[in-house]
């Protein structure tokens, strides 16, 4: 039994749920104003960062998972187009992400509410629960390790999601990408509609692993 199979029993409300809080957040963060006079997100998405290219895995079974015995090996056409549009999401929604400053509580409480979105992602994505390196866990465990900046902007936004993917990527024995070809090709987009904003040397994004806190 495939693991589509396996983790598929209710596939029509797992999606509705995704695509529902895909349209949820969308439709808040473009009425909340924050983007008003920025360019046309979804021309920087769908012209500049096409992770259709970006994020293609290997052909090579051999390199698909780094332990068989561990991973549920899955050839489902339908299981593995779930994945691109799942990840297609996530990247989509850290590039609208409104800018947050640590200094200000409302920013702060917004940010609060894209972590839990992240979350809610990965402990909502449809797989085998009894699997520890199953995409969904992987996600979780790199958000563990590397949690979200508390100061974002555009390129922090997309640079961090960017590295969480090659983790999981890195994890399942995928292909990784180079983030930094990503800010190239934003800035170029920004070039192309006229936009002139200050990147701040923010052109390397660095992951911070998460400290045991004492106490």
């Amino acid at each position: 039994m495939s693991l589509w199979d396996k983790c598929n029993a209710n596939k029509d409300y797992v999606y509705r749920i995704i695509a529902l809080m895909f349209l949820i957040i969308t439709w808040t963060l473009l009425s909340s104003g924050e983007l008003d006079g920025s360019i046309p997100h979804s021309k920087i998405f769908f012209k500049s960062l096409n992770l259709d290219n970006y994020f293609n895995g290997s052909n090579d079974d051999s390199l698909r998972y780094t332990n068989e015995q561990d991973m549920i090996k899955n050839e489902d056409p339908k299981y593995m187009e779930l994945g691109r549009v799942t990840w297609k999401t996530f990247h989509v929604t850290m590039e609208m992400f409104p800018d947050v400053n640590m200094n200000d509580n409302d920013d702060l409480k917004k940010r609060d509410k894209l972590v839990d979105w992240i979350n809610l992602l990965g402990e909502t994505y449809p797989c085998s629960k009894d699997q520890q390196n199953t995409p969904n866990n992987l996600f979780l465990q790199s958000i563990k390790n590397y949690p979200l900046p508390i100061n974002l902007n555009k390129i922090i936004n997309i640079e961090w999601g960017c590295h969480i993917h090659n983790l999981v990527n890195e994890r399942l024995g995928k292909i990784k990408y180079d983030c930094s070809i990503l800010i190239q090709d934003l800035k170029q987009t920004e070039q192309d509609f006229n936009q002139n904003i200050e990147y701040n040397d923010l052109d390397k994004v660095t992951l911070n692993r998460e400290e045991k806190q004492l106490g």
